[in-house]
């Protein structure tokens, strides 16, 4: 991953359940942002202002999906 780059996750969804770093609930913030438009839900992780050295999932239960990033 580029340290100063952004990173966006969408899929279409009417609602997700939660963003979750290392098992703990987090809301939208200067370094993670959410929102719903058209139908689908985007996260956008910025890199440079991320703890690079924690791992951030995504889930939407939903759709049984679970995304991941780590940086190394």
């Amino acid at each position: 991953m580029d340290d100063n780059g952004k990173y966006t996750f969408c899929y279409p969804s009417k609602h997700a359940n939660s963003l979750v770093q290392d098992g703990i609930i987090i809301k939208n913030n200067e370094h993670i942002k959410i929102n719903v438009q058209r139908g689908k839900y985007r996260l956008k992780l910025i890199a440079d202002k991320l703890v690079v050295q924690e791992k951030y999932t995504f889930r939407i239960t939903e759709a049984n999906l679970q995304a991941n990033t780590m940086q190394k």
